[in-house]
């Protein structure tokens, strides 16, 4: 074999390997990349090559706190392979990179050795995109630790819910048969009342959360039960800008401006709409949070086909201070919230979730601080 034969087989046999696979040399500069790395670093081959590797392939750490080596740099100084390489890729030419681009990558890195005298001449690096993967992981486990909650949540509604109500009831009669003159005692009674109602709403969030309420399931236009819900008084083709009306009053979100695009082509689901409708609350009292009385909010609609079933996603979407990194694994939790003490119970999106969760769909987010946040409902359209 020749040596041009030679060099166009071995790039043939390197593009052909599903890897992203780079190769640099003593220097740490860029000799190689097939179509994979390619497309992962968002490099051309010729922007690339002779360049340093610190340059097309950068590494950051999952976890802000801790630092990532560079791989190159160890396999030349420590002439050893490195079977576990892991981090967040930031891909494309610096000026060129997106803000929000971030590909979770997994992989290894080995030198490259003359075959006569043993030395280190370079690396070649195996890469693949393990983003989709981990996603997909985080999913699982989400909905593992949810249904584990869940089951906890029901137990727990169920055991207090009954004597939460013979507080209320036996707090109520004794208040009944007080005189108008005990006005102190009765002052007491009914913090107690209030207080006891107040638990027993936590103790249907639960039972909403762990999906035990029945549902009363019918026909639902998804666009309609929209529309209700903004109380659109007219139609309008395309994007439409219109005032929020009934969901001021629940979601307290002021003069933000709401656009809407619905997917005329939406079909049916079979859901309860109260239910349906106060996941759209939760999200847009979150957007509300998160907007404080400035910015847009958007909602979308449209017809996902699938391979088992067709879907109708609902996006809602807004323009405020988004979702801290350190908080995004929380956000279905129940109970958790960042609002001060005693202005929310951090029930909303975990109900949202388990409301979801019983009309077999699911509920997905992703965020960006500073730049807004977006919550994805897909639910299965009506046979």
């Amino acid at each position: 074999m020749r040596p041009g034969e030679s060099e166009a087989w071995l790039s043939a046999m390197l593009n052909s390997i599903c890897d992203a696979v780079i190769t640099v040399d003593a220097s740490a500069l860029v000799t190689y990349l097939n179509h994979h790395a390619i497309s992962l670093t968002g490099w051309s081959a010729e922007d690339a090559l002779r360049r340093p590797v610190r340059e097309v392939f950068q590494i950051l750490p999952e976890d802000s706190d801790k630092e990532v080596q560079d791989p190159v740099d160890m396999v030349l100084r420590n002439r050893t392979t490195i079977t576990s390489l892991s981090g967040v890729l930031i891909p494309g030419p610096t000026g060129r990179q997106q803000d929000n681009a971030r590909i979770y990558i997994e992989g290894s890195a080995a030198p490259i050795k003359d075959k006569i005298t043993e030395e280190v001449v370079g690396v070649i690096l195996l890469v693949r995109d393990v983003t989709q993967e981990r996603q997909k992981r985080q999913q699982m486990m989400l909905a593992e630790r949810l249904a584990a909650l869940g089951r906890m949540a029901a137990g727990v509604a169920h055991e207090i819910n009954t004597p939460l109500t013979g507080i209320i009831i036996f707090a109520s009669m004794m208040s009944d048969r007080l005189s108008p003159e005990d006005v102190e005692d009765k002052e007491s009674l009914d913090i107690i009342v209030e207080s006891a109602e107040r638990c027993s709403r936590v103790v249907s969030g639960l039972l909403r959360f762990s999906s035990t309420i029945t549902s009363n399931i019918t026909n639902v236009d998804v666009n309609a039960l929209i529309l209700d819900l903004l109380e659109q008084r007219h139609k309008s083709p395309g994007n439409i800008i219109l005032p929020m009306k009934k969901v001021i009053r629940q979601a307290n979100l002021g003069n933000v401006s709401i656009a809407t695009i619905l997917d005329p082509s939406l079909r049916h689901i079979k859901a309860d709409a109260t239910q349906i409708e106060e996941v759209f609350i939760n999200i847009l009292a979150n957007a509300a949070e998160a907007l404080n009385g400035k910015g847009e909010l958007h909602i979308k609609t449209r017809l996902i086909t699938g391979e088992q079933h067709d879907l109708v996603e609902i996006e809602i979407t807004d323009t405020g201070r988004g979702i801290e990194e350190r908080h995004m694994n929380l956000v279905f939790e129940p109970f958790f919230t960042t609002k001060p003490v005693g202005l929310g119970t951090g029930l909303g999106l975990s109900v949202s979730h388990g409301i979801v969760r019983l009309h077999g769909g699911e509920i997905t987010f992703k965020s960006e601080p500073g730049r807004g946040t977006s919550f994805f409902i897909r639910l299965p359209c009506q046979a």
